[in-house]
């Protein structure tokens, strides 16, 4: 008896929490839901495009009759997506290709068509003659630095010759030279 009286008790109270929608304030099921001329009515959905959820107390035979309806409830939602997917998805892949050519493949492209073998002649004849003409230039420049540099160093030596061939006739002329028989240069 106690087992029939906590069943009954159990149907008859309200310790089950269910869940709808609402719209201003007025329950909603998803169960009405029908598209006209693209259009979706009874889709529960608030004026702002959001959805309000309320958790309500119910029976036993409420939640039951609640959790059967969703068979009915899931297919009305997935109808929907079926639908918007197949009609937003070409509109997606024009977008998609478009925003694409816009701005990866286009860019590309111009840079493609920018890029050609024009400076290429330019280009190698500024080599040549920078090489060839500007290369003869700096030889012969290197080699006149040369030549300058041999005169000098002729002249320095003449003169440090004549420099030092006036001291060593002075200290062999002063004989202050500790042997006065030994010059200090051999002749």
């Amino acid at each position: 008896k106690k087992f029939i009286d906590l069943k009954f008790a159990i149907r008859s109270q309200t310790i089950f929490k269910c869940r709808r929608f609402t719209v201003s304030s007025v329950p909603c099921t998803v169960a009405g839901m029908a598209q006209s001329g693209g259009i979706w009515t009874g889709d529960c959905k608030e004026a702002d495009g959001t959805f309000t959820e309320v958790t309500y107390d119910c029976t036993l035979s409420d939640f039951v009759s609640l959790v059967q309806a969703y068979s009915g409830y899931l297919n009305s939602v997935f109808a929907r997506v079926d639908s918007s997917t197949s009609s937003a998805l070409s509109q997606i892949q024009v977008s998609l290709k478009n925003l694409l050519d816009v701005n990866f493949l286009d860019k590309i492209a111009t840079v493609g068509n920018g890029v050609t073998c024009g400076f290429m002649g330019t280009t190698y004849r500024d080599v040549v003659e920078g090489l060839c003409y500007g290369g003869v230039w700096g030889i012969k420049a290197v080699a006149s630095s040369y030549t300058a540099c041999a005169v000098l160093t002729l002249l320095l030596i003449l003169l440090m010759y004549v420099q030092w061939r006036l001291a060593i006739d002075n200290v062999n002329a002063s004989g202050k030279i500790m042997d006065s028989s030994t010059p200090v240069v051999p002749m």
